[in-house]
């Protein structure tokens, strides 16, 4: 039995969407006001979609083709500390070596062949350092030598690998958990890297002072310059990627090598809510898949071809 509430229009009250990751994201809320007294937000996600269904509490949208970008807020958005760092060179500041891996003893050295290290964000300024498969990760005892494992980890000795990374000027600090509190990474006199640097501070307010610049990495070289803001059309992007697959030249068909990059084009989407999950802020929260495949329209007539990069 389905029970129905009668209301005038003008007592109707506007949603707004939200997108929930790291945090609430903006998505464009234009405020619309219609001469039947009702007024409503737009967003591309509404224009022109191609389907609608609503079943058991449940809605689904199913869009025109858009770019993800064009749901969101263009305004600029504030970097977090190193979120958009993705690969790095490790180099003491005022030195010449960058940091690379053991090969036996799979400890993180000075000198040799330079190795690109790889963060992926845990929470706020809280880093996994990865190099290929492995993550960089300190001992249980002193003197915390750095290593890299692919070994599983156990979640009450999680803390060794998780790096907080701080970022000032150019320069770059990583401390972590252990025994004895908080260390810092450090190269020590035989090249090996260890978390047994003591921070009596801020650690990157006095950059020249000679007790902690053995604390300081250089941040030279690495795969994406620091910005202190991005536009969020940056941000909010669903990049494709092509690969080799020719006949006349099979030489590219077996590698992984990028053949072309296409930015942000449109495509569908599918949005999911749940019309009951109101809050007193008549904020709506939504689900975002992308429908890249071949059976799309924005898949037809090689559109992949035609994109101007």
């Amino acid at each position: 039995m389905s029970l129905i509430k009668y209301a005038s229009l003008s007592a109707l009250q506007p949603i707004k969407l939200k997108y929930e990751y790291k945090r609430n994201e903006k998505t464009v809320d234009y405020l619309n006001y219609y001469s039947e007294g009702i007024n409503a937000y737009y967003n591309p996600i509404f224009k022109d979609f191609n389907d609608f269904v609503i079943n058991r509490g449940n809605g689904i949208i199913l869009t025109d083709s858009i770019t993800l970008s064009s749901m969101f807020s263009t305004e600029n958005r504030v970097k977090n500390n190193l979120v958009f760092f993705s690969s790095i060179k490790l180099k003491p500041k005022g030195q010449y070596n960058y940091a690379t891996v053991d090969n036996v003893t799979k400890k993180v050295v000075l000198g040799g062949t330079t190795s690109y290290f790889n963060l992926s964000v845990i929470s706020g300024n809280q880093v996994y350092i990865k190099k290929d498969s492995g993550y960089l990760q300190i001992s249980k005892e002193y003197p915390y030598d750095v290593s890299v494992t692919t070994a599983d980890v156990l979640t009450e000795e999680s803390y060794l690998r998780k790096f907080y990374i701080y970022y000032n000027s150019g320069y770059m600090s990583f401390s972590v958990e252990t025994n004895q509190g908080q260390r810092f990474l450090q190269f020590g006199n035989d090249n090996i890297l260890r978390a047994t640097g003591v921070s009596f501070g801020n650690n990157l307010t006095n950059i020249g002072d000679s007790k902690i610049s053995s604390y300081l990495f250089d941040t030279e070289n690495t795969v994406e310059d620091v910005k202190n803001s991005i536009l969020n059309s940056e941000y909010f992007r669903n990049d494709w990627v092509t690969y080799y697959m020719r006949l006349d030249d099979k030489s590219e068909n077996y590698t992984t090598n990028i053949k072309r990059v296409i930015t942000n084009p449109p495509t569908h989407f599918l949005a999911s809510f749940s019309v009951n999950g109101l809050n007193y802020e008549n904020v709506l929260n939504i689900n975002l898949a992308n429908l890249k495949t071949g059976y799309t329209p924005s898949m037809a007539n090689n559109l992949v071809d035609n994109i101007t990069v």
